[in-house]
């Protein structure tokens, strides 16, 4: 969980959407339950707009070689069929 409430989630047997890796940002006090892409980019959005300092913040951890780095390794442990 982050400071924020939203829960960060990369799924297992999960798939690509428009050929990306994705993790799953949701919050379900503010009835936000997005897909996001390791750059940043909002792929999916189902229910209501994540905040701009969510977002920010988001976009600032992601901007960091080293996070990005450990977040595809743990898609990759988690979806073994499709590495990236």
């Amino acid at each position: 969980k982050s400071k924020y409430g939203f829960k960060f989630n990369i799924y297992g047997n999960d798939h690509l959407i428009n050929g990306k890796a994705h993790f799953h940002l949701d919050n379900h006090g503010q009835n936000i339950f997005c897909k996001i892409d390791f750059n940043g980019n909002i792929l999916e959005n189902n229910g209501s707009e994540i905040p701009k300092k969510v977002l920010d913040d988001l976009k600032y951890f992601l901007s960091k070689d080293s996070n990005k780095t450990r977040i595809k390794d743990l898609w990759n442990v988690k979806n073994p069929s499709l590495v990236i």
